[in-house]
């Protein structure tokens, strides 16, 4: 087991989204956040809001609350990469290419898949 892998074991469960929200500011405008949420049990992870009242400043939040939302997934997908062949690597053991091939070309896929989700 990783620090990683632990890491992983303690952050709260689930697949992460982002809902939108508000949030009041000292001269009582609503500014538009993006709450980060766990779909297993809908606990709010954090929120990703603006620092400014300007179109960039709300994509600027948006994005970070996406890519805080997939950072779950990511770690995974990481944790995984880091693992698969772990005993092979560390011990110079022989790694048989088509089954490595294999695992990377479905690992790239599920990388690829959740890289356009965000997108």
């Amino acid at each position: 087991m990783s620090r990683l892998t632990d890491l992983l074991a303690l952050a709260t469960p689930g697949l992460w989204f982002v809902e939108p929200g508000q949030k009041l500011m000292a001269d009582n405008t609503l500014l538009p956040i993006g709450r980060i949420k766990s779909g297993d049990n809908l606990s709010c992870i954090g929120n990703a809001h603006p620092i400014g009242p300007s179109e960039a400043d709300q994509q600027c939040s948006y994005a970070n609350a996406l890519l805080f939302s997939a950072s779950r997934e990511m770690a995974l997908l990481l944790e995984e990469a880091l693992t698969v062949h772990d005993n092979e690597f560390e011990n110079d053991l022989e790694i048989s290419g088509t089954d490595f091939l294999d695992w990377f070309f479905n690992w790239r896929l599920r990388v690829k898949r959740l890289a356009n989700e965000l997108c």
